[in-house]
């Protein structure tokens, strides 16, 4: 398999006195799919500044296309999904060293969600999401140091449900250096149509007309099965306006490692291993 992506981001924010207005527009293309996706937000803060309230909402028009011709074959036309975001969130400064954040994203989509290089994948032609994101941060300052911690909740109307815990140290080694040992942990289970490789299902769905198939995906990221991801990052602000980065992560994912019951017993373990170069100029 071969694909080229290429892809623009773009977002213009005007600050004002206690409040501020941000307009997003962002645009990718892939040989089979192309999406584009606009965005708007709003941030206020108490005359304290302690608080800042966030509201926001954006809108994704997605085109997919194949390059084997299943989807053309099938429906006779390129397909469409459409997609609608809200956000709603707050962040509050409980000290001069502890600081809390909490998100509430909320989309509800419609179109085709099917993965068209899978032959019997067939999946509702809706979607609705929903997520709850929570951070909270500690400077510790006789280490010089702060703890951020995360927990995120998601749920959608397929019926799934997963759980991010992550947790990071971040640690001025002095000088321009700092290290971020981190690890992250996530849990989720299957959605109501996987089917976890049963070859009767598959019998049964040979020369069915698309229109008359049960919903059903062995797509293993509808899954159920947990992850751990340990990770390090190393930074080195070169200058108050440079700074470069390197970070290395090791992910590994089983069916075992679902929290609350047992994963999908065909899905395989899966190991990875990811190196990122970053760097960012600021001005």
């Amino acid at each position: 398999i071969k694909d080229t992506r290429t892809a623009i981001d773009a977002k213009v924010t005007r600050y004002l006195r206690r409040s501020s207005i941000g307009v997003g527009i962002a645009n990718s293309s892939e040989d089979d799919y192309k999406s584009t996706a606009v965005s708007v937000d709003y941030r206020m803060s108490s005359e304290d500044n302690n608080t800042t309230f966030a509201i926001g909402t954006g809108y994704t028009s997605d085109k997919i296309e194949d390059t084997n011709g299943n989807v053309l074959a099938t429906f006779g036309a390129e397909q469409k999904k459409r997609a609608n975001d809200f956000m709603l969130g707050v962040t509050h400064n409980l000290s001069p060293t502890d600081i809390v954040q909490s998100n509430i994203t909320y989309s509800a989509g419609k179109g085709y969600y099917d993965d068209p290089y899978k032959t019997f994948d067939k999946r509702p032609d809706n979607r609705q999401d929903l997520a709850w994101l929570t951070r909270y941060n500690h400077y510790f300052s006789d280490a010089d140091a702060a703890l951020h911690l995360s927990y995120r909740f998601f749920s959608n109307s397929w019926g799934m449900r997963s759980h991010t815990i992550e947790s990071e140290w971040h640690q001025d080694l002095g000088g321009s250096w700092k290290i971020i040992p981190g690890l992250r942990f996530y849990s989720q289970n299957s959605a109501d149509f996987y089917n976890d490789l049963n070859p009767v299902d598959v019998a049964a769905s040979f020369g069915v007309p698309y229109a008359q198939r049960p919903l059903n995906s062995f797509d293993a990221r509808l899954a159920a099965f947990g992850a751990i991801t340990p990770g390090v990052k190393l930074v080195w602000e070169i200058s108050k306006a440079v700074t470069v980065d390197v970070k290395a992560e090791l992910y590994e994912q089983r069916a075992s490692y679902r929290v609350g019951g047992e994963g999908s017993p065909n899905n395989e373990p899966l190991k990875a291993r990811f190196l990122q170069f970053g760097a960012a100029w600021h001005f």
